[in-house]
């Protein structure tokens, strides 16, 4: 698997822990979440200016 120079981005949970919050929300996947919050941002905001036309 090969890995794209996709700057992190820090993500933050504002949500109380939950029973399973360190096995579920661990800093890989909290790295990977930013990852994609990253690179689609901008996409994601044009998609949704796009559809209030």
């Amino acid at each position: 698997m090969t890995t794209s120079a996709v700057p992190t981005r820090q993500v933050r949970v504002l949500a109380a822990p939950g029973d399973r919050h360190d096995e579920i929300l661990t800093a890989d996947a909290l790295d990977f979440v930013g990852r994609l919050a990253t690179a689609f941002t901008e996409r994601r905001r044009w998609l949704l200016k796009e559809r209030r036309r």
